[in-house]
Parts: structure tokens; C-alpha cells; sequence
């Protein structure tokens, strides 16, 4: 036991002995040094305090102390120490300006910090197949659902308990003056529904609607039919709601709220140019900030989600992050967000802590691979209503009898992907087509009738509810 404390001693005396000739360095060279003996010699320990070094320096240059902190992180992490934890929060906090090193350290924390168990957390479906629409919101109770009955074109509403259908408006038609319902937003006590109506001119309106009455009131009409104001959600007085509007001619893109009594609309936020598409909003459970996704500057399909105070108009980022992050909503009641972000590979559920006591902290993630989903609002007690849209195509060939024009399903052969305007090529045997990617994105493929089976995707749509911890556990 003496020996082996000894050679303890020795290495860290030897060390500090060193400290003094390594001050004298500039912070490259120290950083280069920690290079080698991180990625060279292995040596992490060491490697640690020579990044440490510039990272307590000052005077360094602010991107060399950030990569210094992440090697930091790097290196811990080599040893299975949680300090890696510490020096990725402390370089997302401390140098926000490194977006290519926050990036990867927020990339890094993500599959340190592990989900909440999955035991408080069930997941069922409340209604499925067709009929199914994404297009409404759930009452806080629970127990109603709107949606667009695409049969009629008219606003519907859905007793989740008895899986009765009622239609709400009377005016659907799908004739030459087509009229039908679009976004719909439910009130606080579930007597009345927001909603957004394509009227017989080819214009969207905004209107209000009492549950049981189908004589509608027109809140707002566009100018034109470049422009349409969505409704997102309401104030608990049932007073007033907060909508976005975007004109497709002007790429302007309005945050406002309505007083549906008297009509009154008053802007939050104006951007330009806007998202290609709908950005997510949601009321604070104090009612005084707005969340809302929005695609960053460099890209049109990633999005982050930033904070609007409604009393002062500020903007302040709340999830930056290079991965696709959308806004799913605050949990009722309690100063925490929720989002999804495929930041690690898959679609995951995330939360972040909104309470001024930690503006900043970092989210943890609490459900894995939910996939892309369709928020609906959340019930009082946490659940989570969300849609989910999932396709199955099969393709086949099959042999035609020359002399009767009949196909034969006997020699069926199912092709090796989605194809789309297919081309046959002289031998008979090859064709040229459009197949669809893993993401849905349309390929140029060939393909010889000699392949083996697949199968293609249809569009199937489902609603379900996620119990986000039933006895209401914080999640920070």
C-alpha cells in the first residue's frame, strides 16, 4: 500500500512542478499540447489540465477556450467521469457565441443525461382509421375532440368517451363555391370553437361558433387570398386567443391576439420572411409569455423555439440548437415546456425548466423516439393529446395475358421500393421510376423485375394520448 501511495505523490508533485514551465506558454500551444496528450499519448488526465489552462486564461482567444472546454467534456467522458456533464452545461452557458462547439456539446449531453423511466409514462390510442383528422384541439377535460369532417367539409366535434360524432357548422360543400372548416381551437369551458373557414370566395376567415349553434360570428376576413390567420390558443377568461397570420405574397408572418367579444386584434410580432410552414404556439400558464417555433436563418426546415413576453413585445431564444426542435407546449400549471428534437438521431420528447430562477437550463429528454407528431393540446391533468400519420404503399407487377387482357395475380412480384411513373425498358425486364426515401423525398431508381419484397407505405392517421406523468412529478 506504501508503494503504490508513493507513486501517487510522485505523479502529482511532478506535475505542479511542471505548472511552472507550461504558464510560460501561449494558450496554442497549451492546447496543442492537450491535443497530443489526449488523442496521441491517452494521457486524459493530464490532457484535462492543459485545456483547463486556457480555458481559465482570459486573455485567450474565446473559440480556443470553448474548444478547450469541450475537449475537457471529451476527455471525462473517455473516463466515464460526470464531470463531463459539468464542462458541456458550463461551455453551452459560458460561450453561447461557439455555435459549432455548444452544438456538439449539447449533442454530447443528450446521450449523457438519460430519459425519465418510461414507467411513468403510458401511451394509448383514443381513436383511429378513417374519419381521423389533425386539424382541431382537445378539450382540457378530455373529453371532446374538434375536427374537420373531410366527408361533409364541415367543423365536427368527437365525444372521446362515447366515440360519438357531432358536426358543428352547416355550411360544408363541395360543389362549385366550396366551403369548408380548417384549424379549429376549443375554448376554456368547451362551449365554443375558434376556427379558421374557407368561405365560398376562395378566403379564409376567422370565426366563432358556440357549440350547438351553427350561426358562426366572422372575427377577422383577409384582404386576400394570399393571407390566413390560424388560431393557436385561448385565454382562460375565454375572452381573447392568440393566432398567427402569414401572407404568401409578402412572406410576412404576424404573431397577434384577438378579443373575440369585440374583435379587437393587436400584433406581438412580425417577421419576415416567415416559415414555410405553421409555426407552433403556446400560452404560458401565467399567460404572460407566448413559446413559438420558428426556422432559424440558415434553414428553412430546422426549427428553434424562442419566448415573446406579451406585456413588452421581447423576444428571447429559449432552444437553439442546429436539429430540428418544434414546440409541442407548456405542461398545465407548471413552468415547464415541452418540445421534440431529433438531435440525436431519433425524434425524442424533450423539457425544458421555464421559471426565471433557471432561464437557462439545459432540457432533458423524457420520452425516446416518438417519431414526428401532431400536437392537439394537453387535458388538465398532463396527458398529452398528439395525431400521428403514418403511410403503407405495396407495389407490384403482374403478368398480362396478351390474348384476353386479363392480369394474373398468380405471377405477382412486389418491388424493392415506393415507385412512382415507371418507365420499362426495352428488355422487359428493368425499369426506370421514382421511389420515395426514407424521409419521403423523391429518387430516381432502376429496378429489375428480379428483386425481392418490400413493401410501400399509405397514409394512415391516428390520434393518441400521451399520460405524461400521471401523479404530476416535476421533471426538473
Amino acid at each position: 500500500m506504501k508503494q503504490i501511495l508513493t507513486s501517487v505523490i510522485l505523479v502529482i508533485f511532478f506535475f505542479v512542478g511542471s505548472v511552472n514551465i507550461l504558464t510560460a506558454q501561449t494558450p496554442e500551444q497549451l492546447y496543442q499540447k492537450g491535443l497530443i496528450k489526449e488523442e496521441g499519448e491517452g494521457a486524459l488526465q493530464e490532457a484535462i489540465n492543459l485545456f483547463n489552462q486556457v480555458v481559465n486564461n482570459t486573455k485567450a482567444d474565446k473559440l480556443l477556450q470553448a474548444k478547450s472546454l469541450l475537449h475537457v467534456g471529451l476527455c471525462y467522458e473517455k473516463m466515464g467521469n460526470q464531470e463531463a456533464i459539468k464542462a458541456y452545461k458550463k461551455l453551452v452557458s459560458n460561450f453561447p457565441s461557439q455555435k459549432n462547439e455548444v452544438a456538439i456539446a449539447r449533442e454530447r449531453l443528450s446521450k449523457l443525461i438519460p430519459p425519465v423511466s418510461s414507467k411513468e409514462i403510458a401511451v394509448r390510442q383514443v381513436w383511429g382509421g378513417k374519419g381521423v383528422d389533425q386539424l382541431g384541439s382537445v378539450s382540457a377535460d378530455g373529453e371532446l375532440l374538434t375536427f374537420v369532417d373531410w366527408e361533409t367539409g364541415n367543423l365536427a366535434v368527437r365525444n372521446l368517451k362515447t366515440g360519438q360524432n357531432s358536426p358543428i357548422t352547416n355550411e360544408g360543400s363541395w360543389k362549385e363555391q366550396r366551403q369548408y372548416a380548417l384549424f379549429s381551437q376549443i375554448s376554456p369551458d368547451a362551449t365554443h370553437v375558434v376556427y379558421l373557414w374557407y368561405n365560398a370566395q376562395g378566403i379564409t376567415d376567422l370565426r366563432l361558433i358556440k357549440i350547438g349553434n351553427p350561426s358562426p360570428i366572422i372575427l377577422y376576413t383577409p384582404e386576400n387570398k394570399d393571407e390566413s390567420m390560424v388560431p393557436a390558443a385561448w385565454f382562460s377568461d375565454g375572452k381573447r386567443i392568440i393566432a398567427q397570420t402569414y401572407r404568401s405574397d409578402s412572406k410576412i408572418w404576424k404573431l397577434v391576439s384577438i378579443n373575440v367579444i369585440t374583435g379587437e386584434i393587436k400584433i406581438l410580432k412580425e417577421k419576415q420572411p416567415g416559415p414555410a410552414n405553421l409555426s407552433c404556439l403556446s400560452l404560458s400558464p401565467d399567460e404572460k409569455q407566448i413559446a413559438f417555433d420558428f426556422p432559424g436563418p440558415d434553414s428553412k426546415d430546422l426549427y428553434d423555439i424562442y419566448l415573446l413576453s406579451i406585456d413588452s413585445q421581447t423576444e428571447l431564444p429559449l432552444v437553439k440548437h442546429p436539429a430540428n426542435d418544434r414546440l409541442i407546449g407548456w405542461l398545465p400549471g407548471r413552468n415547464e415546456l415541452l418540445f421534440t428534437s431529433d438531435r440525436t438521431g431519433t425524434t425524442d420528447i424533450w423539457a425544458v425548466n421555464t421559471s426565471s430562477a433557471k432561464p437557462f437550463d439545459f432540457p432533458k429528454r423524457v420520452l425516446t423516439n416518438i417519431g414526428e407528431i401532431n400536437p392537439r393540446g394537453f387535458k388538465l391533468d398532463g396527458s398529452l393529446y398528439y395525431g400521428v400519420q403514418s403511410h403503407i404503399f405495396e407495389s407490384s407487377i403482374l403478368s398480362l395475358d396478351q390474348n384476353t387482357g386479363k392480369l394474373s395475380d398468380s405471377t405477382r412480384k412486389i418491388l424493392s421500393a415506393p415507385v412512382f411513373d415507371i418507365c420499362w425498358l426495352s428488355d422487359g425486364e428493368t425499369l426506370i421510376c421514382r421511389h420515395f426515401d426514407k424521409n419521403w423525398n423523391f429518387n430516381i431508381g432502376i429496378y429489375s423485375c428480379k428483386t425481392g419484397v418490400s413493401k410501400f407505405w399509405q397514409k394512415i392517421f391516428l390520434l393518441m394520448v400521451l399520460c405524461v406523468y400521471p401523479p404530476m412529478k416535476n421533471l426538473f
